[in-house]
């Protein structure tokens, strides 16, 4: 993924994040959802269901399954 696909999905989170909070939702999904819009910005397509394909292996990863 280029660097500029990686600023524009940090700079989606933390805008977000910041008014919202991660009490009242998912990382995981919020970080899928922010890499998807970051790669739609620096016109750097991402097939959705590949993005969801690398967040569970990471959900399993992190919980131990």
């Amino acid at each position: 993924m280029p660097l500029t696909t990686s600023h524009y999905a940090l700079w989606v989170f933390h805008a977000n994040s910041v008014t919202v909070g991660f009490k009242k939702m998912d990382r995981f999904v919020y970080g899928c959802a922010a890499i998807l819009l970051g790669a739609k910005l620096s016109d750097n397509l991402r097939r959705l269901d590949d993005i969801i394909s690398v967040s569970r292996k990471l959900v399993k990863k992190t919980s131990g399954k």
